[in-house]
């Protein structure tokens, strides 16, 4: 997704990190990231999950029962 679509989707995401929103303008990468791949009406299915260096965030599409 470009800047754009993440910047859009930032505005629902759950999770905050002063970090993430200095160096790429979004409160959770992760979490912005899985609503955009989702599309229009996506919902995250919880916050993220941070283990070690690796975040991931999962979004269901607004299309899903």
């Amino acid at each position: 997704a470009d800047d754009r679509v993440l910047q859009l989707a930032s505005s629902r995401t759950r999770s905050r990190c002063d970090l993430s929103q200095s160096r790429a303008g979004t409160p959770s990468v992760s979490e912005a990231s899985a609503l955009a791949v989702a599309g229009a009406g996506a919902r995250l299915l919880g916050p993220r999950t941070v283990l070690g260096p690796v975040t991931c965030a999962i979004a269901i599409s607004g299309d899903a029962p």
